[in-house]
């Protein structure tokens, strides 16, 4: 029985302004740290702590990460792409190294 209403609850979430405020500042930021998002929101961080025991925020943060994370490859292929018109092609490589399209490489060897 709880475990229906457990997922009644996931369905049914909706975060609040201070939950999309926090994710504002945790992409602000760019950063995970409680301390730091905390901080910069003015929510205190034992907030959060709180939140990830209510049915459903943690489905949320995690479709909100996945989001922004899609726009970030975008915004970094874009920065590859750019840098290699320009004849820079240690970004592009890098790129591909952090998308697994490639076996990763140390510094050294690409000077």
């Amino acid at each position: 029985m709880s475990e229906e209403l457990t997922v009644q609850n996931c369905a049914d979430f909706e975060p609040n302004s201070n939950m999309r405020r926090w994710f504002e500042a945790a992409y602000e930021t760019s950063s995970l740290s409680p301390t730091t998002i905390s901080a910069y929101c003015g929510i205190h961080r034992n907030t959060f702590y709180y939140w990830q025991s209510i049915p459903g925020f943690q489905e949320w943060w995690t479709r909100e990460m996945k989001m922004v994370e899609q726009r970030m490859k975008w915004r970094l292929i874009d920065i590859g792409l750019k840098a290699a018109k320009n004849g820079s092609y240690k970004h592009w490589r890098s790129l591909m190294e952090f998308f697994d399209m490639l076996p990763h490489t140390r510094l050294t060897e690409l000077k």
